[in-house]
């Protein structure tokens, strides 16, 4: 359930959950179903969703959100922030893989054209 959807609101003293805000097109965040189709893509079996490649491929993906987020806006600091941190996250995960699955790595760094 998408963050702007889990505000409640009281009407005649009964609570109900407000109703789903749209947003624009060039949100900086991943639909569900940008997320199932990166998740499916890159899972190592059916039921995989946190594996160290469907992890990248997410991190990868929300950073290249915020890329064009910050080229239109480029003042916005707490997306930069965000953006730094996907960025460590991500390297955090890779270094990880590079250390203990060499070939994995190689797979995970062509499959989401990374530089190294």
């Amino acid at each position: 359930m998408p963050f702007l959807q889990l505000f409640l609101a009281q009407k005649s003293g009964e609570w109900y959950a407000s109703p789903p805000v749209t947003l624009s097109p060039n949100a900086i965040v991943l639909t569900r179903t940008a997320k199932k189709k990166l998740i499916g893509k890159h899972q190592a079996h059916k039921s995989d969703t946190g594996s160290p490649q469907v992890q990248v491929a997410l991190l990868s993906q929300e950073i290249n959100l915020l890329v064009k987020h910050l080229q239109e806006h480029p003042k916005d600091e707490s997306a930069r922030r965000g953006l730094l941190g996907k960025v460590s996250q991500r390297r955090k995960i890779l270094n990880h893989l590079r250390m203990n699955d060499q070939s994995m790595y190689q797979e995970v760094v062509q499959a989401n054209a990374l530089k190294k």
